[in-house]
């Protein structure tokens, strides 16, 4: 039955369906890459970034003008125990405050103050009141706006398709593709791809209660070591207080 797969040619495949495979989708599109994107469940809906509740946490200063993006830095490595890779954390709070006017640029809705000031909470672990929010949806919106842009700039996205292993080049041990099957149609497809992202969530369903969504399974972490990939710091597990 794979001698039969369809073969689909890309230059990167996406593998997941949330917030970042959204985003690693634009970012490739946007440097003129064909992109397809593969979700084991429905798109917009599938994985943990639609069922975010709390907020997005970006250094604007509205609520409080002492904030600033290396306050946001000093409180993220303290509430990481200070073992975060803090130059990935300057990126992240850096980044944040344009990276959010840009979800609100693909059409997502923020909640904004009597000045339309953009209306930031306070949080745990934060110094300063720097949460922005959609009422109690925020990740849902958040969702909502990478859906529409992806949509808008027309990726590829192939719904309802599980990936099931990396396939590499045995010459130069580089992985160059992903057989995945199309649970719809009952076939396997073949992807032949110069670049695949790996974004499909973690593991939360290892644990008998959690709040991860069914398909966090632990695919993508599988398909990794099976490719000789090194998984870091998986000790260091988020947990929500739902599932207790």
């Amino acid at each position: 039955m794979i001698r039969d797969a369809e073969i689909i040619a890309t230059d990167v495949l996406v593998i997941g369906g949330g917030g970042s495979a959204s985003r690693a989708a634009i970012a490739a599109d946007n440097e003129g890459a064909v992109v397809h994107m593969v979700v084991k469940g429905l798109f917009g809906h599938s994985g943990c970034t639609p069922v975010a509740l709390g907020g997005f946490a970006a250094a604007f200063g509205h609520a409080d003008p002492r904030d600033n993006w290396k306050e946001h830095l000093k409180d993220s490595c303290i509430g990481g125990g200070m073992i975060n890779n803090q130059d990935l954390v300057e990126v992240l709070c850096k980044n944040a405050p344009a990276r959010f006017r840009e979800l609100e640029s693909y059409g997502a809705v923020f909640d904004r103050d009597s000045n339309q000031n953009y209306y930031q909470r306070q949080l745990g672990g934060h110094s300063f009141p720097r949460t922005c929010t959609s009422a109690d949806r925020t990740g849902g919106e958040m969702m909502k706006g990478l859906t529409y842009e992806v949509y808008r700039r027309e990726i590829s996205v192939l719904q309802d398709c599980m990936a099931i292993t990396l396939l590499k080049e045995e010459e130069s041990n580089r992985v160059v593709g992903c057989l995945c099957y199309d649970i719809k149609r009952g076939q396997f497809l073949i992807f032949k791809s110069k670049s695949v992202i790996l974004t499909s969530g973690g593991c939360g369903q290892v644990f008998k209660y959690c709040f991860a969504p069914y398909q966090k399974a632990g695919d993508s972490n599988r398909m990794a070591l099976e490719a000789g990939a090194e998984l870091v710091d998986i000790e260091l597990f988020q947990f929500h207080p739902t599932g207790l």
